[in-house]
């Protein structure tokens, strides 16, 4: 697999061909996904668009399970936005499953997912007129984050374009804490990559399916572009599914690790072997327990079941967190191996050492953010 980074100035022309957006619902406003909708059109339609008038662009939405008077949405859905648009309806089985039926319903040459509640930018369809032809299988942009009236770029990729010489720069990319490039949105990939690969979202896991299917590309792409123009606008929601107690979190969470795992195994990936691989998954597992110890140990609705000490310590001497954990060191945590906000170090190291009080003041603090949005 090649790398190559362009800049906006660079990447003009490289989505001459028609794209397929592909955007499932599950309890969403349908007042969110028409504003979403409407960004895509409007990038569409934006001075030097290469996917307007000619219809090479289309949008396809899939509803995870069918809404009151379904059909009568499909029709004010499709007749709002036009020919461009098309309108299904699958039995509740997961957003993977959504998914995997609008690429099987996707004829465009690129492949985008948005979320129902997040939009693209006016950039999304609008390169610059320089061409580069390099025939990528995935295009990796950069995005904002809005919380509310607030909007806050992130400018990945312009930052770690110097990485270039980094052979795990992808994997690295997928897998880190805070980056938002295991999500697959904010991407481009070729239909034709995906449907040869083989590639799909997994339906037997509702954690992290996103950075599944995210690894799984990276490694079976051949070739893998980034560029620092941002296209997507992800919608900061404080009531996601994610940030909620459930109950099966703890197992959600050990699926996803365990498949994510699986899948560098079978792809002859050996962090014992490789330094560089080893901090990659280090830092992914010691994101997952952040995640863990937020969304579920000291979430605010955790029953006494799961918030006290037994319960968390022994989760932090399992596999393979407990040897993850023995890698975050107070000289790494200094030197911000993980590129972490002093905050997030500072929960890593008091989940270390066990700091039990410290650990739920952070977690309650950080809901508090969350809520607030």
């Amino acid at each position: 697999m090649t790398a190559c980074f362009l800049s906006k100035s660079d990447i003009g022309g490289l989505i001459a061909m028609k794209m397929s957006f592909i955007i499932p619902v599950y309890h969403v406003d349908l007042r969110q996904l028409d504003a979403c909708i409407d960004s895509i059109e409007v990038a569409a339609g934006a001075p030097g668009a290469i996917t307007g008038e000619d219809g090479s662009y289309e949008v396809i939405v899939v509803f995870d399970g069918a809404p009151p008077q379904g059909e009568s949405v499909r029709k004010r859905i499709e007749s709002a936005h036009g020919a461009t648009v098309r309108v299904f309806f699958q039995e509740h089985a997961g957003v993977s499953a959504a998914r995997n039926f609008g690429i099987q319903m996707a004829r465009g040459e690129w492949v985008c997912f948005v979320d129902a509640d997040d939009s693209v930018t006016l950039d999304a369809c609008t390169p610059p007129d320089s061409l580069l032809l390099q025939s990528p299988d995935i295009i990796f942009f950069d995005h904002s984050r809005k919380y509310q009236e607030k909007t806050m770029p992130i400018h990945y990729w312009a930052v770690h374009a110097q990485d270039h010489n980094d052979s795990w720069i992808y994997l690295r990319a997928v897998l880190s804490p805070g980056s938002d490039q295991g999500t697959v949105w904010g991407k481009m990939f070729r239909r034709g990559f995906i449907e040869e690969r083989h590639l799909a979202f997994p339906t037997e896991i509702s954690v992290g399916e996103d950075q599944y299917f995210m690894v799984h590309a990276v490694l079976a792409a051949k070739k893998i572009v980034a560029c620092d123009v941002r296209t997507y606008d992800y919608v900061f929601n404080p009531q996601s599914s994610v940030r909620s107690f459930n109950g099966r979190m703890r197992d959600n969470v050990d699926d996803s690790v365990g498949a994510i795992l699986r899948t560098l195994k079978d792809d002859g990936l050996d962090p014992r072997s490789d330094a560089a691989l080893a901090e990659i998954v280090d830092n992914f597992l010691l994101d997952r327990i952040l995640f863990l110890t937020i969304n579920y140990f000291f979430h605010p609705d955790a029953p006494s079941s799961v918030n006290n000490r037994y319960m968390y310590r022994q989760f932090l001497s399992s596999a393979p967190y407990c040897d993850a954990l023995k890698t975050f060191t107070v000289s790494r945590a200094l030197k911000n191996a993980m590129g972490l906000p002093v905050a997030k170090r500072i929960a890593l190291l008091c989940i270390k050492y066990h700091c039990w009080w410290l650990v739920q003041a952070i977690s309650s603090i950080r809901h508090r953010q969350l809520n607030a949005g």
